[in-house]
């Protein structure tokens, strides 16, 4: 807790309160001896300073600031979601081509303060533009300062509901409706969608859109729908909602943990959708796999966001923008 200001140190040594604040920050032309005397007078009166924007201001008076930098920030360290690795590369390979370095930054919890300190970082950094997502959690809103003038702001993927911000997304709708169809084409007549959340967060929402849109077009309102989330604690009531649904196709993010596969090979060789195919094994027969196309998502969110920074275009947009991409498709058959 701050206990004294700067002020009020300024005016205890002598000093002007800007050279109390370059002193603090390690700024150039403040002697080692002033440099000494403030911190000791700050630490003698119990004042904290904030290391996150104490860092970014640093920067900016030690001149060591990227003008071209791009804040990309998630609710979690993006080498901890390496379903996303070719996205951010793509990205990072096109930013650099443009005049941009990206810098990731993440946070725990959406408190506003938290995330209010982190935009003044960027700001006193002279970062003008914000990449956000894909995130681990569904938020249905974050307490950014969403309406300042100085950060333009692109979404990717639709990991939280408010703001309506410009979007850059994986055309997963798309992918889904495809994959049903092509299940019907098949034969099947009860394609069941099946979700291992912890695994597959990111398809969370469009795979229940699709399944409650399938089944209450197929004018099942009354029933069951075909969609089932699947836990470890939950492996006894999935084979009981296998047998109740009897699938005759099966969509899924991608291959399952093998304990439910093992479940799964019980009813025999059904044709299945996948929106992310296995690297590890080759595909079995009759499967259609989808392959996300992320060298062209990044790239085209680094892009839509370097038009709005160089038209100054910030805060919260008038009219939300949503860049769908296509996914690669591939089918195997007997």
């Amino acid at each position: 807790m701050r206990s004294i200001s700067q002020r009020q140190i300024a005016k205890k040594l002598g000093l002007s309160v800007a050279s109390v604040s370059r002193a603090l920050h390690n700024a150039p032309g403040v002697s080692a001896a002033t440099a000494r005397r403030v911190k000791e007078a700050l630490e003698e009166h119990g004042y904290e300073l904030d290391p996150l924007l104490s860092s970014g201001l640093s920067k900016v008076r030690r001149g060591e600031v990227h003008h071209q930098t791009i804040a990309w920030c998630s609710d979690i360290d993006h080498a901890k979601m390496p379903l996303l690795r070719d996205l951010y590369a793509s990205a990072e390979s096109f930013a650099s081509k443009i005049g941009y370095k990206i810098e990731h930054f993440h946070f725990g919890g959406t408190y506003a303060n938290k995330l209010n300190r982190l935009a003044s970082v960027w700001v006193a950094r002279g970062i003008r533009g914000v990449l956000l997502g894909p995130m681990h959690e569904q938020h249905r809103e974050l307490p950014f300062p969403w309406d300042s003038p100085e950060l333009a702001w692109i979404c990717i993927g639709d990991t939280f509901r408010h703001p309506d911000l410009h979007c850059v997304r994986r055309d997963t709708r798309a992918d889904l409706e495809f994959g049903i169809r092509w299940l019907l084409e098949k034969g099947a007549k009860r394609p069941c969608f099946l979700l291992e959340p912890d695994r597959y967060y990111l398809f969370e929402d469009d795979f229940l859109d699709a399944a409650l849109r399938f089944h209450y077009e197929q004018g099942n309102p009354g029933k069951e729908p075909p969609y089932f989330e699947i836990t470890p604690e939950r492996s006894v009531a999935l084979e009981s909602w296998l047998k109740r649904h009897r699938p005759d196709g099966l969509i899924l993010p991608g291959r399952l943990s093998e304990p439910v596969e093992r479940q799964l090979s019980r009813l025999g060789s059904l044709p299945r959708v996948q929106l992310s195919p296995d690297a590890t094994r080759p595909p079995p027969d009759n499967q259609l796999d989808f392959t996300a196309r992320y060298e062209a998502l990044g790239s085209v969110a680094v892009s839509t966001l370097n038009r709005l920074i160089r038209n100054q275009v910030t805060g919260i947009p008038e009219a939300r923008q949503s860049v769908l991409i296509n996914s690669v498709h591939s089918s195997y058959s007997s």
